[in-house]
């Protein structure tokens, strides 16, 4: 934050706080982090990053935002730590589903959900919620695209968090879309809609986002 690292997403919502766009509650204050992260990874920074699932930047959305939201809702640190490890194993587990590389963006359903996950058992939901909120975000966020790696990953990761708060008070809430598109009557069942959905689309995606890039790189 301080160097205004990459293309600055994250810096510019801490600044943002000050004209009064943002609230400067936990929730901003884990957008901002994670952002300010991502601009500092993908522009280079010399500086450590936890991986969740092989991606440095699933590790920022499975870690930063749940250590900051999980302070300021003033639980304890083991308990902070245990949803840790269960927001990297939900990460691991929907990775697993659309593979290491995916023309889908994992950072913001894989990691997302993981997120999401860990948040709702923080606010000690059920098991039926905690479940509520993956589902929650695939439904939010599966049409999510990863257009490569680059600077501008940074939003994508501000979004995944906002989601990953949301859709954990949607499920708290007992809100879920069962049965609603990609959404079935239970997680396993979506997680293998999830997983045909990559699998019949990987082709045609990947080619077309080639073929968009090559364009841009002609006209340079």
């Amino acid at each position: 934050l301080k160097k205004r690292s990459g293309l600055g997403f994250g810096f510019c919502l801490d600044k943002s706080k000050d004209k009064r766009f943002f609230t400067d509650d936990f929730v901003h204050r884990a957008k901002v982090l994670t952002g300010a992260a991502a601009d500092a990874r993908m522009a280079g920074a010399d500086l450590p990053a936890t991986s969740s699932a092989g991606s440095g930047n699933n590790g920022l959305v499975a870690t930063i935002p749940v250590w900051i939201i999980g302070k300021g809702l003033g639980f304890d640190e083991e308990k902070i730590l245990k949803a840790l490890c269960f927001s990297h194993l939900i990460t691991a587990k929907i990775k697993a589903y659309i593979g290491q590389l995916s023309y889908m963006c994992s950072c913001s359903i894989a990691a997302g959900a993981g997120a999401s996950a860990s948040i709702t058992y923080l606010l000690d939901g059920s098991i039926d919620q905690i479940e509520y909120s993956i589902l929650n975000v695939l439904e939010d966020l599966s049409g999510v695209i990863c257009d490569g790696a680059k600077p501008s990953c940074a939003i994508k990761l501000i979004t995944s968090v906002q989601s990953a708060y949301q859709n954990s008070v949607f499920a708290i809430n007992n809100l879920v879309p069962i049965n609603e598109g990609i959404v079935s009557k239970d997680l396993e069942e979506t997680l293998n809609n999830l997983e045909f959905l990559n699998k019949n689309c990987s082709d045609v995606m990947d080619k077309t986002m080639l073929n968009i890039l090559k364009k841009k790189s002609l006209r340079r």
